[in-house]
């Protein structure tokens, strides 16, 4: 019997001590002081929760339940969902887009490639209007201008590459063809991002 009490009463001072040292090692760890990057990351979190607080109100407030014969006059007489004067609406299709300009060597490849497998899985086509870049997003589409004779097209992203050190892009063939840049193989663009 006692040695049972004293195995016990030993376990119990052994869990006793862990917990005091658990205690004591995040009491201290919770006072240390924090980083500089953990102070930006604890703000970007406390601006995303406001944000997302925010949003949340809005929702709840229009996800509401609406009665027809009470809340509609209600919402009629305050004109909850027109839009005030203040308020401009912009339809997406008159949204300007974000562009981005760079520059450099464009080539183009058709015939070896034609019905093979691009990067984004689709298959190439050298008849269609696509292009190959190294990191741009597969479906972004850019105006492509060819610098020697001002003629320019959109192309739509669809592979990788080009694989030369000195290109910026691989247009396909009937790019190529608009582009005025077939006989010469390479000809120096100016590439603008228009968006996906």
């Amino acid at each position: 019997m006692q040695n049972i009490f004293l195995k016990n009463s030993n376990f119990l001072i052994f869990s006793a001590l862990l917990s005091v040292l658990n205690l004591t090692l995040l009491t201290s760890w919770a006072q240390a002081k924090p980083t500089k990057k953990v102070l930006k990351v604890n703000q970007k979190i406390s601006a995303l929760k406001l944000r997302d607080r925010q949003s949340l109100d809005l929702h709840l407030t229009l996800s509401r339940s609406i009665t027809p014969t009470t809340d509609s006059a209600i919402f009629e007489q305050q004109n909850v969902f027109k839009p005030s004067e203040s308020d401009s609406i912009i339809p997406s299709a008159d949204r300007p887009l974000i562009a981005r300009n760079f520059g450099g060597q464009a080539s183009w490849y058709g015939p070896g490639f034609h019905g093979r497998r691009t990067a984004s899985g689709a298959t190439y086509n050298q008849n269609a209007m696509t292009a190959a870049h190294r990191k741009l997003r597969f479906g972004t589409k850019v105006r492509v201008t060819n610098l020697n004779n001002g003629r320019s097209v959109v192309v739509k992203i669809n592979d990788r590459g080009p694989y030369a050190k000195d290109r910026v892009l691989d247009v396909s063939a009937a790019a190529a063809r608009s582009l005025g840049m077939i006989e010469s193989g390479v000809a120096p663009v100016q590439v603008t991002i228009l968006g996906r």
